[in-house]
């Protein structure tokens, strides 16, 4: 009898795992994470490119989820599309007087097809049902678990300076790093997990700090401040008389000086992390590295070309080609200069509505539960991110983390990430 019921238990655990392997979230999740390791030389074999392949098998299941639902939509979701649409057709407008007449309409050809499919997604699908938002976070973590074993295995090789996997670069790596710290951070805090796997989950939250700390990149590094409101929400209890301090106060100020102290004997070593030393370079010294340098000449020339056309912008895919850089691909590395340069004062509008009208519930109140608390900082981390690299195309996580603050959940606190699929 203990081995028939051993069997079945097994039998559902392998089902569920296929269920979420070919789950729209998953799938969505391998086209967001696409270019992380469609470079690796074991995806060769792959006859179309990755990232359109996942693409279209998304939007095919989403059709087939739409169809089942009888083509009925959430207000809210399509008030979202049509304010991203808008952004986006005004950037097709200014393709008027852009002087750019190559990157401007690939820029725009990935705002209405990779940037567009990143918010339309969760905000159609994911956002309606918890088990969906649910099987989405497991999927996020799950590609950071892939490229932390292989960052894993690159520093254990001996392998020196900026942890370059899969085929991609030292800032994908770290940027997909913090995803699943943040998740792990959520679950440990906001969940009724059971005390030895929460001490498991501590555990490999540690390791993840380490090999994040070696990546190289500082700007993940930095996009992980926002891991001090999970520290700040889940210490205490507001009342309609006073606060009161949680249990959790104490493990959150326990963890911080931890990790102080941890950095601090960190930087006493002879091996340095490779983004702990680059972060150093920020503070008490006048050469901030050529990357950071680079970016501060981005800065200054982003806003000087903003004041030659500030209502209006100066195009869509025009920053390159005006700062002399060429008709082909290149940014500001922040993505409020890369609008307000190309799209104006207009575009700054419009891409700042999308984003008040998602998040506006989180202005007058925060629900202390795990789904909320981890998008909320989700959003903040890809936000901070925005700000320090990549364009449009490259921060759609960006948007669909706007999208998912459309999900509404309870105000009585959600425990358990255990919860039973409806």
């Amino acid at each position: 009898m203990k081995s028939n019921s051993l069997n079945n238990s097994f039998q559902k655990k392998i089902a569920k795992g296929f269920k979420l392997v070919f789950s729209f979230e998953f799938i969505f999740m391998l086209f967001l994470f696409a270019g992380r390791f469609k470079g690796d030389s074991r995806f060769e074999w792959v006859p179309v490119d990755i990232t359109l392949l996942f693409l279209l098998w998304s939007i095919v299941i989403a059709a087939y989820i739409l169809i089942k639902r009888k083509f009925v939509f959430e207000r809210k979701s399509l008030i979202l599309l049509a304010l991203y649409l808008a952004f986006s057709f005004y950037a097709l407008i200014t393709l008027l007087w852009s002087p750019s007449q190559v990157y401007a309409y690939e820029k725009t050809l990935h705002m209405f097809t990779l940037v567009l499919w990143a918010l339309a997604g969760p905000a159609l699908i994911i956002i309606r049902e918890k088990v969906r938002l649910k099987r989405f976070f497991i999927s996020v973590l799950l590609m950071s678990l892939w490229l932390f074993i292989e960052s894993l295995i690159f520093v254990f090789a001996g392998n020196a300076g900026f942890i370059n996997v899969l085929g991609g670069n030292y800032l994908g790596v770290g940027r997909t790093l913090s995803l699943g710290i943040i998740i792990l951070t959520s679950v440990i805090f906001y969940t009724g997990i059971k005390f030895r796997v929460k001490v498991l989950l501590v555990i490999l939250l540690a390791a993840y700090i380490y090999i994040m700390l070696s990546t190289g990149g500082r700007g993940p590094l930095l996009s992980l401040f926002p891991l001090v409101l999970i520290f700040y929400f889940a210490s205490y209890i507001k009342t309609k008389k006073n606060l009161k301090i949680t249990k959790k106060a104490i493990f959150s100020i326990v963890s911080m000086f931890t990790l102080f102290i941890t950095i601090l004997v960190l930087l006493s070593t002879d091996k340095v992390p490779q983004s702990l030393k680059r972060m150093m370079l920020l503070f008490g010294s006048d050469d901030l590295g050529a990357s950071a340098n680079t970016r501060v000449y981005f800065y200054k020339e982003s806003f000087l070309l903003w004041t030659k056309n500030p209502l209006l912008g100066n195009g869509i895919g025009s920053w390159p080609v005006l700062i002399g850089s060429g008709d082909s691909r290149g940014y500001a590395h922040n993505i409020i200069l890369e609008i307000i340069s190309e799209l104006g004062v207009i575009g700054l509008i419009l891409f700042l509505t999308l984003i008040f009208y998602s998040s506006r519930k989180y202005f007058f109140h925060i629900s202390r539960n795990f789904y909320n608390m981890t998008i909320l900082i989700l959003f903040l981390s890809m936000l901070v991110n925005a700000m320090v690299s990549g364009d449009i195309s490259d921060n759609r996580f960006l948007f669909t983390t706007i999208a998912l603050m459309l999900y509404k959940s309870p105000d009585i606190a959600d425990t358990s990430i255990n919860a039973t699929n409806k």
